[in-house]
């Protein structure tokens, strides 16, 4: 990749490495295709704002960079992020001598947008919670799937993509409790969820019907397939 941001006017920069290649370092060291994008823009869009600026790379000028974002109407999530991308440019740009340790833990210094504790979007109560979990009746061995399904996104906070790759070999018995053990989520991140989580009542339908642990954990039984057949079937 290159012309990333290109003109960039800071005099701190020095040597070979150009903002291409220094956005270039950053997406590299990253997994998460969607957050190399993220990366990637944000990067783009600090260097573009430095070079309208002509000023030279400061603390300062990246607490106004910070306001700027904010004065657009950005989520403090997403300025945060943002933030983010920019401490890591100026950790590449120190490994590569375009700034010296100094100067670039002082430009990392400038610290997150506080969240002020709110929550986004909508968020179930806990009556709304087990009214929706309670849909599936559980009478029958589909019914139980969707409402494993239902556990498993609304009591364990998985991902619709965690959820997929959900597989028999994450369901462990550890303690003498259910745990799905390393589950991988964003940023190919290992996490484990404890049976506290999941339930007793979707833990133990699940654990029954334990099988080939290459198969997806959530299966349709009742057809005899499941949402996807072994572990490689997107290869």
């Amino acid at each position: 990749m290159s012309g990333h941001g290109g003109g960039l006017v800071l005099s701190s920069f020095a040597g070979d490495s150009s903002p291409s290649l220094l956005i270039d370092s950053v997406l590299g060291t990253l997994t998460s295709e969607k957050t190399k994008q993220a990366y990637a823009t944000a990067l783009t869009d600090f260097l573009g704002w430095t070079a309208e600026r002509g000023e030279p790379l400061s603390k300062p000028l990246v607490e106004a960079w910070r306001a700027a974002l904010l004065a657009r109407d950005l989520s403090v999530s997403s300025v945060n992020q943002r933030l983010s991308a920019v401490r890591l440019l100026f950790r590449q740009a120190a490994d590569r001598g375009a700034l010296s340790r100094e100067e670039a833990l002082q430009l990392a210094s400038v610290p997150n947008v506080k969240q002020g504790g709110q929550r986004l979007g909508k968020w179930l109560t806990e009556g709304e919670a087990g009214k929706l979990l309670g849909v599936p009746e559980g009478k029958t061995r589909i019914e139980i799937r969707d409402r494993a399904i239902l556990a498993l996104l609304v009591a364990c906070g998985l991902r619709h993509d965690e959820l997929v790759r959900l597989e028999v070999r994450h369901l462990q018995l550890r303690d003498e409790r259910w745990v799905l053990l390393d589950i991988q989520g964003k940023g190919r991140r290992l996490r484990t969820v404890a049976r506290a989580a999941l339930g007793e009542a979707n833990a133990g339908p699940l654990a029954r019907g334990r099988g080939d642990p290459g198969r997806t954990l959530v299966s349709d039984a009742a057809q005899g397939r499941s949402t996807r057949t072994d572990s490689s079937a997107d290869q």
